[in-house]
């Protein structure tokens, strides 16, 4: 199996698990050449309770991948397959995967829904239906995918995946009225006092000389007439911490800004911040990436490097 892939440990709803077991599972994983990942139901059974007292002892086991078995609308082919919305844990986390129909299921997709496929054609698919976000690393018939690193970076699903200082207030806005930058959301940040910061944690282990680049979209608010400053900030962690930062002064339209990071010592994890130096203003952001960049020995990332586009992709298992 190759490494960079999500290994999903199976929480069925009669499963006994507890927060110890959450912990060990993502402490054990970050030892090895794969990332930790559940499949469970967030509603039913003991999962939701053990990973949420897992993360609110240590916030960092929130960069596990969730694969929820909720909610259920029903089977259908692919052509048929729902938005994405999977149910999520009550707390801080990744959820990459849905399994929206099942043997079983009523209602939805199934027979039980007037004009719905199944009522159809008399026929329904006898395997479960699932969807993922390209955002999952997993191992596909063309090999393994890669990863997005950063989770909803463009704000699309909310403000799920980040951690916000108890200082800063996070909120995701609709366009088209505040123009986003990219798809139809962005993100809005402000703080009482500096520095603000929303931040994420990521499993991504490093060694010397290889280079990851954080960039974001940001400007200051519309309704704002003074510009924003602050930064963006990508922390290499593990025996040691290491960073790699980049100032800026937002005005009224979008700029990029990317901060480069490249490793002289081996890390399990990076991080990726954003801190605000104003008080009195908002800062909208947008379209955040993480990819690797050129590394110490001049080589660049195929093109395949780094993440595409926020998508959906249905499969089937």
């Amino acid at each position: 199996m190759p490494a960079g892939v999500a290994i999903f440990r199976d929480v069925e709803e009669s499963s006994a698990i507890d927060p110890a077991f959450v912990q060990g599972y993502v402490d054990t994983m970050a030892e090895s050449s794969y990332l930790p990942a559940f499949y469970g139901n967030p509603v039913n059974g003991q999962f939701a309770s053990a990973y949420c007292e897992a993360v609110a002892s240590n916030p960092a086991d929130a960069a596990a991948y969730f694969f929820s078995s909720e909610n259920e609308p029903g089977r259908g082919p692919q052509w048929q397959a729902p938005l994405f919305e999977a149910t999520s844990p009550p707390c801080a986390s990744r959820t990459v995967a849905w399994q929206y129909g099942e043997p079983g299921t009523v209602g939805g997709l199934g027979p039980d829904r007037p004009g719905g496929y199944c009522a159809r054609t008399g026929i329904c698919p006898n395997v479960d239906t699932d969807e993922a976000l390209s955002t999952l690393p997993f191992w596909s018939l063309g090999g393994p995918t890669r990863p997005g690193a950063l989770f909803d970076a463009g704000f699309e699903g909310g403000t799920s995946g980040w951690t916000v200082a108890g200082n800063t207030t996070f909120a995701v806005h609709d366009g088209p009225a505040g123009k986003p930058k990219e798809g139809v959301r962005y993100a809005q940040i402000r703080t009482s006092s500096r520095p603000g910061a929303i931040s994420q944690s990521m499993p991504v282990p490093t060694e010397p000389g290889q280079t990851y680049t954080f960039s974001v979209w940001v400007r200051t608010d519309l309704s704002s007439k003074v510009p924003f400053v602050g930064s963006i900030v990508l922390f290499g962690l593990g025996s040691t911490t290491e960073a790699g930062s980049t100032s800026f002064r937002a005005v009224n339209s979008w700029t990029l800004v990317s901060a480069r990071f490249t490793a002289t010592a081996p890390h399990t994890r990076l991080v990726a911040a954003i801190y605000l130096d104003t008080t009195r203003g908002i800062l909208d952001a947008d379209g955040a990436l993480l990819v690797p960049g050129v590394d110490a020995s001049g080589g660049r990332p195929g093109p395949d490097a780094g993440p595409g586009p926020a998508k959906t992709v249905a499969v089937r298992r």
